[in-house]
């Protein structure tokens, strides 16, 4: 099977709102966080872009045979997270626990490469949902390190996505495949 052209429409899409995120969460004060924006993130990057990543192009994937030959930025990013674990860091800081939706257990129960992801799906969703939450109530010390920390781990998953997920998806999917995610992804109302 011939490799998919990383120039093919759906990683256009992908990384267009991965550019998007980027630059709302450049405009993200941490000193003084926009209501707007961070709810923003809560509507598109928490729920609207990473559950269309889980429900569409993680689904694709993920029973591929070939899923666990990541390559060399794979490995280094698979070390990180195992010295740096998203879920642990976010549950100390916020002193709650961090939900695992219906549609990303089967990623975890299965100890797929995706939990990687995934995990950090939870993990930034939790952080931002908390900062919304208490905004009022945090101090501006607190609050900032709360901001810090989702705009460096939001920075990062992407960061991950684009030079691992995606470079790997092009070994994984079939261009017609990948025509048929990209049909999806647009008609996706998630």
């Amino acid at each position: 099977m011939a490799h998919l052209d990383i120039y093919h429409p759906l990683f256009y899409l992908i990384k267009d709102e991965h550019r998007l995120i980027s630059e709302k969460l450049a405009a993200l004060d941490e000193k003084n966080p926009d209501p707007e924006i961070l709810q923003w993130h809560q509507d598109f990057t928490e729920t609207a872009h990473h559950q269309k990543e889980e429900f569409i192009l993680f689904n694709a994937i993920a029973n591929h045979p070939k899923i666990t030959e990541g390559g060399p930025m794979c490995t280094l990013y698979f070390d990180l997270h195992l010295s740096s674990d998203p879920l642990q860091a976010t549950a100390n800081m916020t002193g709650e626990t961090v939900e695992i939706e219906e549609q990303q257990k089967k990623f975890i129960e299965a100890n797929s490469p995706l939990k990687i992801p995934v995990n950090e799906h939870r993990a930034t969703k939790k952080l931002l949902s908390f900062i919304i939450r208490n905004q009022k109530s945090l101090s501006s010390s607190k609050l900032e390190k709360l901001i810090i920390a989702y705009k460096d781990l939001q920075n990062q998953h992407i960061e991950k996505e684009n030079n691992c997920l995606l470079p790997m998806c092009t070994r994984l999917l079939t261009k017609e495949q990948a025509d048929q995610l990209v049909d999806q992804w647009l008609k996706s109302s998630i």
